[in-house]
């Protein structure tokens, strides 16, 4: 017989199998999670390292391209922006900003009895730009003493013109006749070189070097009304009036708005006795220019020498209005206020004009006569000899010298050596 099938216990024995099975896959699967958490663990590890090894690299370049982004680089700036631009924003930035040449006026005479008149240069070359220590351009020379020395020849025409210039603005007139005499050689057709040496000439006394300067000038450009002008002002030095008129006249023929050369050609016509020509050259020159106080004194020395002293002094006050130091006025007040009878009152100018000018000897001349006239014989000694000491080598001024040698010796002796006929002699000297 068969055993019989007992389903119940097959039932169990198939249950226990599975049993065992189940455990031993639950055993594998623990395994391979626990291996695969490891590995989880072990990346986030060698991710973390990476992280802390490449972080600020990371974080300058995303640095850098959100700068990149957001601003122009210096170079672009720099390469679109315009050079003018920059230069303002930087001048703005500073509140810097670079001084320009501006061309001066009319050059202004400004002349004393039996003294020149001197004028003020107009500049005529633009001087190069220099590129400064901070890097900042500049049209001025720097002060390179005990730093460096300048090669002469890289100088051009240009720089030896400008150094004269300068020169001659800070009153050393040799100085500005070598710089000038430099440039001419380098640009010998360059009118503007022989005008500024001569105007030099012209100021150290060396009027017949000045003169030729001018002609020279002349020839270069012969519509040049300045160099007419000026040479008039070397002739008149001269006293060579004729010729002086002449140049005047052709300057004025030239521009006949140019006020300068109707002043000089109405001092010229004064030094020539033509008092008529003199004042309707002067009150055109007014007319032109009422705001040069040089003409108002031009004129109040005519209206002076002719014996109108209330329209002297209004003319001379005119002056003085639109300069208050305008010495010249100053000492003409003094010179023909004493001279018209009024030496009390003149006594002041004449105070003010030494305050101002101490060492010109025209000026101390004044006083001297002044002083006589009001009896201070021992101040009026010194005052002259101060002008006999200042002038006794110039022969221009031998007469002058003879004549305040002949009035020391009368206050000396207690003589007043001003009558009336010296007197009236000395409103035209």
């Amino acid at each position: 017989m068969f055993e019989k099938r007992d389903e119940s216990g097959y039932q169990q024995a198939t249950t226990n199998s599975a049993d065992s099975g189940k455990g031993k896959l639950l055993w594998i699967l623990g395994a391979v999670s626990v291996a695969f958490g490891l590995v989880l663990v072990f990346t986030a590890c060698v991710v973390v390292a990476i992280l802390l090894l490449l972080g600020p690299i990371i974080g300058n370049v995303f640095s850098n391209v959100v700068v990149n982004l957001e601003t122009p680089s210096r170079q672009n700036v720099e390469a679109t922006a315009e050079p003018t631009d920059i230069k303002t924003a930087e001048a703005e930035s500073t509140g810097e900003v670079k001084a320009t040449k501006v061309k001066t006026p009319e050059p202004t005479k400004v002349k004393t009895p039996k003294a020149k008149p001197t004028k003020a240069k107009t500049p005529k070359f633009e001087m190069p730009d220099i590129e400064g220590p901070d890097g900042e351009s500049t049209s001025e020379i720097p002060d390179i003493e005990g730093k460096a020395t300048v090669d002469e020849s890289d100088l051009t025409a240009e720089d030896y013109y400008e150094q004269g210039q300068a020169a001659y603005d800070e009153g050393d007139y040799q100085g500005a006749v070598e710089n000038y005499t430099k440039a001419i050689e380098l640009a010998p057709k360059e009118a503007d070189a022989y005008i500024g040496r001569g105007d030099a000439y012209y100021l150290l006394h060396e009027y017949e070097k000045a003169v030729t300067d001018y002609s020279k000038a002349i020839s270069l450009v012969p519509d040049d009304k300045h160099a007419y002008a000026y040479r008039g002002d070397a002739n008149a030095a001269l006293e060579n009036y004729k010729e002086a008129l002449a140049d005047y006249s052709k300057a004025i023929e030239l521009d006949p708005e140019y006020p300068y050369a109707y002043v000089g050609r109405g001092v010229a016509y004064s030094e020539s006795k033509d008092y008529p020509k003199a004042l309707a050259d002067l009150n055109k020159a007014i007319e032109l220019d009422s705001q040069n106080q040089y003409s108002y004194y031009s004129r109040g020395n005519v209206y002076a020498k002719t014996g109108k002293y209330e329209s002297a002094m209004a003319d001379f006050d005119k002056a003085l209005e639109l300069d208050e130091e305008y010495v010249s006025a100053y000492n003409s007040k003094c010179w023909y206020g004493s001279l018209l009878g009024h030496a009390k009152e003149a006594l002041k100018d004449c105070e003010e004009a030494v305050t101002l000018r101490p060492d010109d000897e025209a000026i101390r001349d004044s006083r001297g006569l002044a002083r006589a006239l009001n009896g201070d014989y021992k101040g009026a000694i010194a005052d002259f000899q101060f002008y006999v000491d200042q002038i006794k080598t110039d022969k221009q001024f031998e007469s002058y010298r003879v004549k305040r040698e002949a009035w020391i010796a009368d206050l000396k002796a207690n003589k007043n050596p001003f009558d009336d006929v010296t007197l009236k002699e000395l409103l035209t000297e």
